[in-house]
């Protein structure tokens, strides 16, 4: 059975499940409560994010580069989740995010018990600076826990920490048999 996304550390590597516990204890420490909002994405999942905001020439463009690279099985995917309308949200095609691999999550802070520092998003928001200052102390605990924080990437992306240590692309990165146990381990092929 497919489980499309969760937010579940129990769903992460064994190394990514470490280093954002050391991260959640270093933000605890600095007095900063987090939400963890997002670890695991299925492809499907990853596919309808993607979709989200671009047009079918950029899609099937996409779906033939990842074909061409040996990754038939997630065009597949792209192409089988239909159309999708919303918000950007990711440049990640299913396959070649780190969430879909167990290596990355998403968190966020909470400016207090309420409201979450996402929502302080604008210099004109009373709280704009407070929640500045929470990005930044969330940003040098995932450091301190060893992992790579997205809000140090020119097109920030201040919730996402992964393990690892560059943007590289997941399927060009990992072994075959490394994918191959991980899409077991997670029923995509159910």
């Amino acid at each position: 059975m497919r489980q499309l996304s969760s937010r579940s550390t129990d769903h992460l590597t064994k190394d990514t499940f470490d280093a954002a516990a050391a991260m959640s204890v270093i933000a605890e420490l600095d007095g900063l409560d987090i939400l963890i909002c997002s670890t695991y994405r299925d492809p499907w999942e990853q596919a309808r994010l993607f979709r989200q905001s671009r047009p079918l020439v950029e899609i099937e463009r996409t779906a033939y580069r990842l074909r061409r690279g040996s990754n038939p099985e997630m065009a597949d995917v792209l192409m089988e989740v239909g159309p999708r309308y919303g918000r950007h949200v990711t440049n990640a095609a299913p396959g070649e995010s780190w969430h879909q691999w167990g290596r990355a999550l998403d968190a966020v802070p909470w400016l207090d018990s309420k409201t979450l520092a996402w929502s302080a998003d604008s210099s004109n928001d009373a709280q704009y600076e407070r929640a500045r200052n929470l990005w930044m102390i969330y940003g040098n605990a995932v450091r301190q826990a060893g992992m790579v924080w997205g809000g140090d990437w020119i097109q920030g992306d201040r919730p996402h920490c992964q393990i690892m240590e560059t943007r590289s692309n997941p399927l060009w990165v990992l072994s075959d048999k490394t994918k191959a146990d991980w899409a077991e381990r997670m029923g995509w092929n159910d």
